[in-house]
């Protein structure tokens, strides 16, 4: 129910009441001719609902309705009739709005309570006793309430009325007591919070990660961690959990608060029954197809060596090969290899709606070093349409710029995920190093693919996954991050320390979310000398209660799988007051000098005593010793429109620090977070913020309520204005995270202190760009980010040449000439005078400063 202004036309409140609902959930729109418009038509046909609503007289186009199903609207109609017979309803006697919904949500519940008591052939069987059970309970606590307060005759003959028809009829009749009511508007007004949610819904949770046991090495396995965790994708798009070691009992797993989980549906009764797919091996996977044919389809890689002969002509010293494996409730299939090559880790297959298979992946290109201009792999695409007896391979091979002095390796585009998309097309999204995950379609079913580009997503340097959820949502997983930089030249491990997610109710369009569901419980830690680590390589599925699974993570530990309520993606509030610890926010910070892709790391932001509440701790922000300041982020509910509130103290001795509102996970402590915030706020050591000065030593709300739209952010010192933030660095994806950073040149044991964070988002929706927006969002990103890496590699390269035995280190991707040769190890190495040279995508430009590099070779 929506309460308007009486001056308001009909159709844009209508509109506003559709948005309460996700696609799916309703089937028909019935109103009158006041809401005829096309604006409101295009909103129902948004929701995959049918209007059935009566043409406006002035419409030159006569729209067609269901004239049957129109009659039923007049049921509306007398409800707002009953509900008038209410003297305080029907004359609008209240000033405000808050006052006049009570009593107008009372009126709604007398009207449920009678309608539900009179007729309960509504709804059959059990659901009209459970039904008429909750409001009688609900009504009754109403009752108590309000006799509590009021204690008069009238109200006692209504507490003790057995009949529930008779008390209502009661309260219908004598209105008059509800006029005692004004007196007591704090009481009216609780009591329309009760009576509105008649079964009041509980928050939504966070994400819940599940612990797997018995984790053992298998290369075969996305991230080296083979689990006994299993998803079986189901004909009707559904999927079914398994446990691949006993898969006969339903998957129940313990999280980590040690409540124990069952993920159901199991598997279909049929399969259960089959001792041939039991026995077989068919679900020894960590993903499988259960297709319209009756047949599991199982897509896996396997390891071939090769002989010298063969790994010198192509470069690898083995083969990652494509496999499947087929069974039939009767018969087990032998495997057959569908490709042969290095293709990696195969992340995602689909059966499609036509029955054709579509397997994408990564293919490692012979004798392919990982540099630009687009490293070592391309992506590529096979299919079947006979069950996956015969394959085709694409004529597309899809590839993403790399640029030098990544940190990492660039490895090119791999790793794919794709979808169906309702329109018939194929969307399929890779990871890439170049900063975005990049994506490409295909309107053939997978047999030709248009030319990859950057998507919307940024990201360091993972796969996504995508999912399309039983309401219809679009689910995308990856890690929404920046990579950290080099340690003076040397690389650092990192990059996937958290796992997102963003889910798009109309096909790609529009997102929101931008949720971190997987925050690494290792991130604090000194990591592991060798090997994958953090929360990458996400495989998603939903429950059938609609909840989803994400399994995700690396190294020992790390692949859990992680149970996410939809509600809480969607939700548009957030708050942290620390007293989960510091469960939410990552403080971590990487110092000391880096080797083989190792840095070590080192707890930065500390929890503390709260200096006006003992009971209660707060997060110190500040510079205690000789390594890099504090850093600290936190996620909440992404939003192009919002407000952010921040309580705080600065106290004596404070040196500086910086509040900050990111698009992206940057490290804690990587001062790209502050070199690309969208919004930033400084305060000084004098504590002065923008122009005002902040008390110290008392707590202060600082509030910030952005709008992308405007390009500003308005700045707020408790509730006084404080300036206008400029927008330093355009998004296509609105804000989701708070980063706060000491800025103290020298040491600082005071920093400032923060209590308690509000987050409240008024537009959640990352809105729908055009194709030119994301290539000018993605030029920016080069300009801002990956001429650093370059210009970092450049001045190491240039530093080393001043010991020539260091030259080894010289890039691979110089043109060769003759040169004289290191004195330490095999390698050639050339100097020539400053020149420009071109590299990555086409126009960006490096100039070098002293020397260039123009190649190497071995002798």
């Amino acid at each position: 129910m929506h309460l308007s202004p009486g001056q308001d036309g009909d159709g844009p409140h209508g509109r506003d009441l559709l948005k309460e609902f996700e696609p799916g959930q309703i089937q028909h729109v019935l109103g009158d001719a006041a809401y005829d418009g096309d604006e409101t038509r295009k909103a129902i046909k948004g929701l995959k609902a049918k209007a059935c609503i009566k043409p406006s007289k002035n419409r030159t186009t006569r729209k067609r309705y269901d004239k049957t199903r129109y009659r039923n609207r007049n049921q509306v109609e007398r409800f707002f009739n009953r509900i008038k017979q209410c003297r305080r309803v029907a004359t609008r006697y209240e000033k405000t709005i808050e006052n006049f919904a009570s009593f107008v949500w009372l009126a709604a519940l007398i009207v449920d309570l009678i309608w539900m008591s009179t007729r309960p052939s509504c709804v059959s069987g059990i659901q009209a006793v459970l039904v008429k059970e909750a409001r009688w309970a609900t009504w009754k606590v109403a009752v108590r309430i309000l006799t509590r307060f009021q204690g008069g005759p009238a109200w006692r003959q209504m507490q003790i009325g057995n009949d529930l028809r008779r008390s209502c009829w009661f309260l219908w009749r004598f209105d008059g007591v509800l006029n005692m009511c004004n007196r007591k508007l704090r009481i009216i007004s609780g009591l329309s919070v009760l009576v509105a949610a008649t079964a009041p819904a509980a928050p939504p949770s966070p994400p819940i990660r599940l612990l797997l046991d018995g984790e053992v090495k298998d290369a075969q396995a996305a991230g080296g961690a083979r689990t006994s965790f299993g998803i079986m994708r189901l004909p009707n798009g559904g999927f079914a959990f398994y446990d691949r070691h006993a898969p006969k009992e339903p998957l129940q797993l313990q999280g980590e608060d040690g409540q124990l989980r069952a993920l159901l549906p199991h598997l279909p009764p049929e399969i259960l029954q089959s001792s041939v797919i039991l026995n077989s091996v068919v679900l020894d996977n960590s993903q499988v197809i259960y297709g319209q044919d009756g047949e599991i389809k199982s897509v896996f890689v396997r390891n071939e060596a090769l002989d010298r002969e063969t790994a010198a002509k192509v470069g690898l010293p083995r083969y990652l090969n494509v496999w499947i494996q087929r069974a039939g409730l009767k018969s087990v299939f032998e495997p057959r290899m569908t490709w042969r090559g290095y293709n990696g880790s195969q992340m995602e297959y689909q059966q499609l709606a036509n029955g054709r298979l579509v397997v994408p992946h990564g293919s490692f290109q012979p004798h392919a070093r990982p540099v630009p201009p687009d490293g070592r792999h391309k992506t590529i695409v096979e299919y079947s349409d006979d069950g996956g007896l015969s394959w085709h391979l694409s004529s597309t091979e899809l590839v993403s710029p790399c640029y030098p002095g990544f940190n990492g390796a660039n490895e090119g585009a791999c790793e794919p995920a794709i979808e169906e998309l309702k329109d018939g097309r194929i969307w399929m999204l890779m990871r890439t190093q170049a900063g975005f995950l990049y994506e490409s379609f295909s309107d053939d079913d997978g047999t030709t693919w248009s030319p990859a580009k950057a998507s919307r997503f940024n990201t360091s340097t993972g796969p996504p996954n995508i999912m399309r959820h039983k309401n219809g949502w679009l689910v995308v997983c990856w890690n929404n991050c920046e990579m950290p930089p080099r340690a003076d030249g040397e690389g650092v491990y990192g990059g996937r320390d958290a796992l997102h997610v963003a889910v798009s109710d109309d096909e790609g369009k529009r997102w929101r979310g931008f949720r971190e569901i997987y925050l690494d419980h290792r991130r604090n830690d000194n990591p592991a000398k060798s090997g994958d680590r953090g929360t990458a390589y996400p495989l998603g599925a939903y429950t059938q209660d609609g909840r989803i699974v994400v399994i995700a993570g690396q190294g020992q530990g790390g692949r859990n799988p992680i149970l996410v309520d939809p509600e809480w993606i969607t939700a548009k509030e957030a708050f942290t007051d620390f007293s989960d610890g510091l469960r939410q926010w990552s403080v971590f910070k990487h110092h000391g000098p880096a080797k083989r892709w190792w840095q070590a790391r080192a707890v930065g932001c500390e929890l503390i005593d709260n200096p006006t509440d003992s009971s209660k701790r707060c997060l110190a922000v500040r510079r205690p010793d000789d390594l890099p300041p504090d850093g600290a982020t936190w996620n909440f509910p992404n939003g192009w429109k919002g407000a952010l509130t921040l309580r705080l103290m600065i106290r004596d001795g404070f040196q500086g620090g910086a509040v900050c509102l990111n698009d992206r996970f940057f490290d804690p402590v990587n001062d790209l977070g502050e070199e690309l915030a969208v919004f930033r706020m400084e305060i000084d050591s004098s504590g002065s913020l923008t122009e005002t000065p902040l008390k110290r030593n008392v707590w202060v709300n600082i509030r910030l309520v952005w709008d992308i739209s405007r390009k500003e952010c308005l700045c707020l010192v408790d509730d006084r204005p404080a300036g206008r933030l400029p927008l330093r660095h355009p998004t296509l994806n609105g804000i989701s995270y708070l980063r706060l950073r000491s800025t103290a040149e020298q040491t600082d044991t005071v920093g400032l202190l923060v209590d308690r964070v509000d987050v409240s988002v008024a537009d959640p929706y990352a809105p729908q760009h055009s194709d030119d927006d994301v290539r000018a969002h993605e030029q920016r990103y080069i300009d801002n980010v990956t001429v650093r890496w370059a210009a970092q590699q450049q001045q190491d390269w240039s530093q080393s040449l001043k010991n020539p035995a260091a030259a080894c280190r010289m890039p691979d991707w110089w043109d060769v000439r003759r040169a004289p040769r290191c004195g330490r190890c095999e390698m050639r190495f050339w100097l020539q005078q400053p020149v420009t040279s071109a590299f990555g995508s086409p126009g960006s430009r490096i100039v070098t400063p002293d020397v260039t590099i123009i190649g190497r070779v071995k002798k």
